[in-house]
């Protein structure tokens, strides 16, 4: 009885873990799946490049929208993404397609469902699996505070937004965070190294600018590993191949990138391009505009947190924080010296997503010592965070995240499958259903907030 006991006392902990893990992709998807994104340039080019790989089998996008975000190369339209996360969409693209989804070649401005199925399966099913993974990674280190630090990275940050929208940066933010996660490991074996180093190439092939994780991670396990660490870079020879395969099909030569041949405008001009930042490009990324204190200001926080804790504690905490740190400061060095940020029309410096998943080990370490001031933070980047997501996600340049309160308050909210299906009879449906999802995730997290009851005396 007692080895019975023993086990199920060992075993509760993972159902426990699977079913807070469900409740959270149950509420994401019954709360954000619904949304059809509007039509604007940066999905609209992923999707072009996925409709013109699996209808035509080309690279040539003559024929689709595009809108600003594109490239030519010999007088031929290009995509100026990287070729990872549209090559990744084609079987769900075709499988869209037999469904009776419309090509991309006949994307509309809004309540296109050939979109929001790219949508749904390339951005937003990759944030749930990216919020269960910070969930679980996080467990490791402080059990205690892990759902609602990942919770805060997730919804209360400039992720969600572009979770909801066609962009690469949440899908390469799961590969790169799954490479740490994979690598996390007391004897990592060949293979699992192997597939460490898959996972980070392929990050980079959705996202170039994840090279920086990349390289973090590899040097991470590099000083652990040293030679071991090779299997790393074997594992990433094979997205490295696709990168290269595309961009010598598509610009004349493996090392050339689509961003050299930019043809948009920009600023009224095709020409930017990267210079070393100074003290105030560095504040604008923190407190300009649509700066990360206004927008997400619980990244402040979790930084905070990760250099407290490299002082002050050592060991595998320490590591975590330290690879947090390494990565979320080059980041803030990329989106600080880049051209394109000022004019980004998305709310903040969204290059800087793939950092954020490696601030949940810190932040959820301190969550209890600093848990007012990071709730006040969640719920601020929530506001705004919801309403871009729920609404359009653009904005003007210079203009600031209230704009998204603005949209919200005067009703201007993205289409709604229930909507598209039942009318205003749908929105009650969504509502109630939104309404269900969150009980049922309260339900499934009161167990990791409960403290355990006092043992009953015996005798």
């Amino acid at each position: 009885m007692a080895g019975g006991l023993s086990e199920l006392l060992t075993r509760a902990p993972a159902r426990r873990r699977m079913s807070v893990g469900a409740a959270i992709a149950c509420f994401t998807l019954v709360t954000f799946g619904p949304l059809v994104p509007q039509f604007h340039a940066q999905p609209a080019s992923r999707y072009a490049l996925t409709g013109a790989l699996a209808d035509h089998h080309t690279i040539d996008l003559q024929g689709y929208r595009l809108g600003l975000d594109r490239a030519i190369y010999g007088g031929r339209l290009r995509s100026d993404k990287s070729v990872g996360q549209p090559l990744l969409d084609v079987p769900v693209y075709l499988a869209g397609r037999a469904l009776g989804a419309e090509p991309a070649e006949d994307l509309r401005d809004t309540d296109d469902l050939g979109m929001w199925w790219s949508t749904l399966w390339s951005s937003l099913v990759p944030f749930i699996v990216l919020v269960v993974l910070m969930y679980r990674f996080a467990r490791r280190f402080a059990p205690e505070h892990a759902l609602p630090a990942a919770l805060a990275i997730g919804f209360g940050t400039l992720m969600l937004p572009h979770a909801v929208n066609l962009y690469g940066h949440v899908l390469a933010a799961l590969f790169a965070f799954a490479a740490l996660v994979v690598t996390e490991h007391p004897a990592p074996s060949p293979r699992r190294l192997a597939a460490a180093g898959a996972l980070a190439g392929l990050a980079v092939a959705v996202e170039y600018h994840a090279v920086i994780a990349a390289a973090v991670v590899f040097g991470a396990v590099a000083l652990r590993e040293r030679r071991r660490s090779l299997w790393m870079m074997a594992g990433a020879l094979l997205p490295a191949l696709a990168i290269g395969w595309y961009q010598a099909r598509a610009f004349g030569a493996w090392w050339h990138t689509p961003f050299a041949y930019y043809a948009g405008q920009l600023n009224g001009t095709t020409s930017g391009g990267y210079t070393l930042p100074g003290w105030r490009n560095i504040n604008a990324v923190f407190a300009g505009t649509r700066g990360l204190l206004y927008v997400s200001p619980i990244v402040l926080v979790a930084i905070g947190a990760a250099i407290w804790l490299a002082r002050t504690t050592s060991g595998a905490l320490r590591r975590q924080a330290a690879i947090g740190l390494a990565i979320m400061a080059a980041y803030v060095v990329l989106c600080a010296g880049w051209s394109g940020t000022p004019l980004l029309e998305e709310p903040g410096p969204r290059y800087a997503i793939p950092a954020l998943p490696f601030l949940v080990v810190p932040l959820a370490a301190v969550w209890s010592r600093w848990r007012q001031l990071a709730i006040y933070a969640t719920l601020v980047g929530a506001l705004f965070m919801i309403a871009a997501a729920s609404t359009f996600i653009l904005v003007q340049v210079g203009h600031t995240p209230l704009a998204y309160l603005r949209y919200a308050a005067h009703r201007q909210f993205a289409t709604n499958l229930w909507s598209m299906a039942l009318g205003p009879v749908g929105v009650i449906c969504y509502l109630g259903t939104v309404a269900w999802s969150v009980r049922l995730l309260v339900r499934a997290a009161t167990p990791e907030r409960a403290r355990a009851p006092e043992p009953v005396p015996v005798g």
